[in-house]
């Protein structure tokens, strides 16, 4: 199989919901994961200046219909937005990990057929994995870095890996 990994750093769902009838077309993609923790500095910076977190998620609302729309027929798993500090950055992400996100994420999600999912990112934290299977407990094994000290942002080197956690 192929992964293909779309993403750019400090995007909305918006960003890429265009652009989603297109994908499926070009890459005709057997499966479509989702993971949007809950960026404002795309093109729902609008939406969030506005109105704060009821924008941003009437925002991600309507993105994520039109991503189900695009990829009707298709398995489609949303992830959770994870809990994170937002302090690191918080003029980037002060939405991500909020609560009302992942309330808008469980309900379209069981409304539109998707799958939400609390744990997919579970195995990934906090920022590895293992080259090989989970080594038993107390022991050392080589990890690959996945996702950058901001404890968001994905390393080059360990996307393949994040991803195949993702759809297993």
């Amino acid at each position: 199989y192929n992964i293909v990994f779309r993403a750019q750093g400090g995007t909305s769902m918006c960003d890429w919901s265009n652009v989603s009838a297109h994908d499926r077309r070009a890459f005709k993609p057997t499966r479509v994961v989702l993971a949007f923790t809950g960026n404002v500095d795309g093109c729902d910076r609008t939406d969030y200046n506005a109105s704060g977190i009821t924008g941003v998620v009437a925002n991600y609302d309507r993105s994520l219909r039109e991503i189900a729309r695009s990829y009707k027929g298709i398995p489609v798993t949303v992830i959770a937005s994870p809990a994170m500090d937002n302090s690191i950055v918080p003029s980037w992400y002060p939405e991500n990990g909020n609560p009302a996100l992942n309330a808008m994420y469980k309900t379209d999600s069981a409304e539109l057929g998707l799958r939400y999912s609390t744990v997919a990112d579970d195995t990934l934290t906090p920022g590895h994995v293992y080259i090989a299977d989970r080594p038993a407990y107390g022991t050392k094994a080589p990890l690959i870095p996945v996702r950058a000290p901001d404890g968001v942002h994905l390393l080059s080197e360990g996307t393949i890996y994040y991803a195949e956690a993702l759809v297993s």
